[in-house]
């Protein structure tokens, strides 16, 4: 959303420098029975998970918090200051006896951000450096590699990912995902039914969807080489883009089909239709490209920025496309909805 020399950025980058959390997290929960917190599997899971990310993550993985750390210091103190015990017992009874010290001793105030009053959920929270594509699609794919060797239900419950700001932003780049392929083709799928209704003719709705089409496919390739990624930000702009430049198609066709009947050939239309008609698509578009373009240069949030680029390059590459593979299609389809019209006249 920001520059990279934003205030907010270089704050976040002072304070993965300084501090071993952040607010990029990522939460692994445990639901259970009543008192199933109190099984060994579920601290040593949390414990497993936990090693498991920071040693395949070591470049973004910061630190983790859940009761264990409190476990693992009272342990330490049981025995002498000894920091080969500073970890999770094995043995059952101590392991209950460090849980029931650490609740009692601690108070609820202090637990109740690891565990509830009934000792039916518990969790462990990482942090991250950031939540840069790249990188949440390593953690989802760390995390889930975890569980193919780990059980993800044990006698009493089970864990459940992903909670945090990481888990929240995986799901909303699952439900983009699919979003994205819903609104294209819905937007794709109007504009097709739109076109043949318009032009009442099957042929004449894919030879305007499909420019379209290969417009959108020349922008994502733009976006994919830029860094942009789909988001719930730049899903509606990429979504308004799709349906950018329809006008430009039904300008040069429907002067084709007006000027067909009166010259020598389809050559002759199609050239009179580009110097007309295609004079006016290629204003229009500059009217439209070169405003959007300013953005890059004036405006201070990045994202406003590229959704600037990437309008003007959606509109560039449909006038290109207006003016070129429009007249080309035309030429080598003859589709009936020109070419009825001088057989009419005759």
């Amino acid at each position: 959303m920001l520059w990279p020399d934003h205030g907010y950025n270089q704050d976040q980058v002072t304070i993965n420098r300084l501090f071993e959390a952040s607010s990029e997290n990522l939460v692994l929960y445990y639901e259970g029975a009543s008192g199933s917190v109190y099984d060994p599997v579920v601290l040593h899971t949390f414990e497993a998970f936990d090693r498991h990310m920071q040693r395949t993550l070591p470049d973004v993985y910061k630190s983790s918090s859940s009761i264990i750390d409190l476990v693992k210091m009272v342990n330490e103190v049981l025995h002498d200051g000894d920091k080969l015990w500073r970890q999770v017992p094995r043995e059952t009874q101590l392991l209950n006896s460090i849980m029931g010290y650490v609740r009692h001793s601690s108070g609820r105030s202090a637990t109740s951000r690891f565990i509830d009053t009934n000792m039916e959920q518990s969790q462990i929270t990482l942090f991250f450096t950031d939540h840069i594509s790249n990188n949440l699609a390593r953690i989802k794919y760390a995390a889930y590699d975890f569980f193919k060797n780990h059980p993800k239900r044990t006698s009493q419950g089970e864990f459940k990912l992903a909670g945090g700001r990481i888990g929240l932003e995986l799901a909303l780049n699952d439900e983009i995902n699919w979003a994205q392929i819903t609104i294209d083709s819905l937007v794709f799928g109007a504009i097709f039914l739109m076109g043949t209704i318009f032009l009442w003719s099957f042929t004449g709705g894919l030879m305007l969807t499909i420019p379209l089409v290969l417009a959108n496919l020349m922008v994502f390739a733009y976006m994919a080489g830029a860094g942009i990624g789909l988001s719930i930000n730049t899903l509606p702009v990429v979504a308004v883009g799709a349906g950018v430049g329809l006008d430009f198609g039904l300008y040069i066709y429907s002067r084709c089909i007006e000027e067909y009947p009166r010259q020598a050939s389809l050559g002759e239309a199609i050239l009179t239709s580009i110097r007309t008609s295609g004079v006016a698509v290629a204003a229009t578009g500059l009217t439209m490209i070169v405003p959007m373009m300013v953005w890059c240069f004036l405006s201070d949030l990045k994202f406003q920025a590229q959704m600037g680029i990437f309008l003007s390059l959606v509109l560039t590459a449909n006038v290109i496309l207006a003016l070129t593979l429009h007249p080309l299609l035309i030429y080598l389809i003859r589709p009936n909805f020109i070419v009825k019209n001088r057989a009419q006249k005759c």
